[in-house]
């Protein structure tokens, strides 16, 4: 096996996709998501700083998430109340 040089993250991601990621998670009876989910828990367990990284990066997308979700919410609401006052109006 040869070493390749991946310029970018999306490369390495397609190369692992196609080559040995894959191999590697067949060897061991996974799927490649869960062999790169077991490889990436390995990692943080083996580096706490990354792992209060990643809760921090985990829970600004959930206040993020929320928040959208949220805002989706009061946007539906609004509209429904616009649409009630024009029947009002009408009447």
């Amino acid at each position: 096996m040869t070493a390749e040089h991946h310029s970018s993250p999306g490369e390495l991601a397609k190369g692992a996709r196609g080559t040995w990621g894959t191999r590697l998670a067949e060897a061991r009876g996974l799927t490649l998501g869960e062999w790169f989910r077991e490889l990436v828990l390995a990692e943080l367990i083996a580096h706490p700083a990354e792992q209060v990284i990643l809760a921090e990066v985990l829970a600004l997308r959930m206040l993020y998430l929320n928040t959208v979700q949220i805002i989706g919410a009061l946007k539906q609401i609004e509209a429904g109340r616009k649409a009630e006052l024009k029947v009002r109006n009408m009447a």
